[in-house]
């Protein structure tokens, strides 16, 4: 595969800024802390949410990356096995109820369409250097609403998986 000399930069630190997210998750786990990691996953998801009204998407890709937010959702605590994940979603979680209220997996669902949406228009953007890392990102965003099982359906925000597209058809503003 032959990448820009740009986008091998840009590729190697999104590797770097989810290597760093998977460390500082994996301590605080392994530490039987996932108050902790819930925490800094919830800090990252409101420090880099995008701004939709004042920024200028697609032109510019988005702070927050969903690769990012794949890496810390994802760590295996050493001692129990579990992931991040595990603490999010109530499917996951043995008690059968999330950890984090119904309002933060809203939260959730909106981030990643917006984000995935802005990663979807860029992966198909004509120059490659904007294009590449635009399609990692969208297919971390697939990855993600697979790992979610958002319900396509929902009427507050439609994110869709069609022919690996992740897009959104009806986007809601918070005001």
């Amino acid at each position: 595969v032959h990448l820009d000399p740009k986008n091998s930069v840009r590729l190697a630190t999104l590797a770097e800024r989810c290597i760093f997210a998977r460390i500082v998750t994996s301590i605080h786990l392994h530490r039987s802390d996932p108050t902790s990691a819930l925490n800094l996953l919830l800090r990252y998801l409101l420090s880099t949410v995008p701004s939709l009204h004042s920024e200028e998407y697609p032109k510019y890709p988005p702070v927050q990356s969903l690769c990012v937010l794949e890496a810390m959702l994802m760590t295996q605590s050493p001692l129990s096995g579990r992931k991040l994940l595990e603490y999010v979603t109530p499917d996951e979680n043995p008690s059968g109820s999330s950890t984090l209220a119904p309002w933060i997996l809203k939260t959730f669902h909106l981030v990643m369409s917006c984000c995935g949406t802005i990663y979807q228009a860029r992966s198909l953007h004509s120059d490659s250097r904007i294009s590449e890392v635009g399609m990692v990102e969208a297919a971390a965003c697939r990855r993600l609403v697979h790992q979610f099982h958002f319900d396509c359906r929902d009427n507050d925000c439609q994110l869709l998986q069609s022919n690996d597209n992740c897009r959104l058809r009806s986007p809601v503003v918070l005001g």
